[in-house]
């Protein structure tokens, strides 16, 4: 069907040319329909080509990536990212505001992304209170929380863990900290709670009031803080990392680290250092360093007293020595990338898990998904200008391939100017990283572009900010880039 029809367009031309006559209308019918038959042929061979051999193997391995994402890049100049659109499906939440909601600035509406279970939470901005929503755009919650606790310091809205947040006990009248669940219910009252994180793992750490029973008389109370940790049912848990800490009543509250490889770091507030601890709370090694990452490969990255990175194992027995003067990177696919002292054009390095370097020399590299890496280098033909290409690393025969490369002859000022996503710190989930501005694949190719976009996906979904004819509006969107939900002022 498809080809008849360009046939057909390509004979009108002859079919409505006056100046011929019927002899020779028939034969150049039938020249311009063989002629027209040879190019379609030819066409459709080159659409079946490209549906099946994508451009380069970068843009094959995308193909599949991100559910049915469409992407660009700046290796694959004709294709572009797409832009937020909006559906018959797109659910409209009226907001009422007391300012212009729909100038170009509306950071004053706060919307999460979704938590556990659906759910996300949004804030009036004409009470400050804040309610939820689930990925229909149903309000579930009526606004009544405040999350601004005593002393004025704001808190984020809080994450939903094994059916549960913790918030304020003043939202309903009570003391100290609640439990409370997706109905907006409390579940449990911890009284003596004055401060808190939002769980990490089905944890939260907190910051209880302790009467000092030295200092305390019949006239007066006198309380100090204790650091301690609950779960989700608000039972204390980790009684090895508590501290009490008198004196320091405004002390920084620090969230407790998400487990790898069975350890998670932690902070001995009376040392002002870190160790780690296993998943029972027991401290496996003591709080000795002044800087700590967390595990990956069975390593972690450490600080010692005198300012030096190195590696340690699980029980702490250190593996690479400390010799670092900045931070090394963790262990990936079986190598780290680390950074040299002084020449800052040529720095980066990779290194492997006996420490030794494998490869060197390199201006600016970045760990992507599946063993990829983006690496830059100066060029030697430009000498300003700088080679970019994508690199996978097999860890069982140790050896680079080149996936792509590129050069360009901007300087390095304009390179990283317009290619300055690559700076930042991406965080990979389902083969697709979030960055400023849209989403991105492990090539670092835009899938999608969105203003302000703050995902990452979940439940399908992640917010941003879209224009609706020159305004801001804010939205949740999904990964094919509808609008599903968007948040305007009523009209009247």
């Amino acid at each position: 069907m498809k080809r008849t029809f360009l046939l057909f367009l390509l004979s009108l031309p002859v079919v409505f040319c006056k100046d011929i006559s019927a002899q020779g209308f028939l034969k150049k019918v039938a020249k311009s329909i063989e002629s027209a038959s040879k190019e379609v042929d030819k066409a459709l061979k080159l659409e079946k080509t490209s549906e099946t051999k994508p451009a380069t193997e970068a843009a094959a391995a995308v193909q599949g990536t991100a559910a049915s994402l469409l992407f660009s890049s700046p290796y694959v100049n004709n294709l572009k990212p797409i832009t937020p659109y909006f559906t018959e499906n797109t659910k409209v939440f009226y907001v009422e505001s007391d300012k212009d909601f729909g100038n170009n600035n509306v950071a004053y509406f706060d919307f999460t992304n979704f938590n556990e279970g659906g759910i996300a939470f949004i804030k009036d901005p004409k009470t400050g209170k804040w309610g939820a929503i689930d990925t229909l755009g149903n309000q579930i919650i009526k606004y009544k929380f405040d999350w601004d606790p005593y002393m004025g310091n704001s808190k984020p809205a809080p994450n939903i863990t094994d059916g549960v947040f913790v918030t304020w006990g003043n939202n309903f009248k009570l003391n100290g900290t609640v439990l409370v669940d997706v109905k907006g219910n409390v579940v449990k009252n911890l009284p003596d709670i004055y401060d808190f994180s939002n769980f990490t793992g089905g944890v939260a750490s907190a910051k209880m009031n302790v009467v000092d029973k030295k200092k305390s008389s019949s006239y007066r109370t006198v309380t100090y803080p204790r650091i301690v940790y609950f779960n989700t049912k608000g039972e204390l848990i980790y009684p090895e990392i508590s501290f009490d800490c008198p004196g320091e009543m405004y002390l920084d509250l620090i969230a407790p680290a998400s487990f790898a490889n069975g350890r998670a770091y932690y902070r001995d507030y009376h040392k002002k250092r870190w160790g780690y601890i296993d998943r029972a709370g027991k401290i496996i090694i003591p709080a000795i360093y002044k800087n700590v990452s967390g595990f990956r490969e069975g390593m972690a990255v450490v600080q010692n007293e005198n300012d030096y990175w190195g590696y340690i194992d699980t029980e702490g027995k250190t593996v690479i020595d400390f010799r670092f003067s900045t931070m090394p990177g963790s262990f990936s696919n079986g190598i780290a990338i680390v950074r040299k002292r002084g020449d800052d054009n040529a720095s980066y390095c990779f290194m492997d898990k006996t420490g030794k370097i494998i490869k060197e020399n390199m201006y600016y590299v970045y760990r992507l998904p599946e063993g990829l890496y983006y690496v830059m280098h100066l060029s030697k033909q430009l000498g300003t200008g700088l080679e970019m290409e994508i690199l996978q690393y097999n860890s069982e025969t140790s050896a680079f391939k080149t996936i792509y490369s590129r050069k360009d002859d901007a300087t390095i000022e304009e390179k990283m100017k317009n290619e300055g996503h690559f700076t930042e710190k991406w965080s990979y989930s389902d083969g697709i990283a979030s960055v400023d501005g849209g989403v991105i694949s492990k090539y670092g190719q835009y899938l999608l572009e969105a203003d302000r976009y703050g995902g990452p996906f979940s439940y399908g979904l992640a917010k941003c900010y879209v224009n609706k004819k020159g305004k801001y509006r804010p939205a949740y969107i999904n990964k094919k880039g509808e609008i599903v939900i968007i948040f305007e002022e009523p009209e009247f």
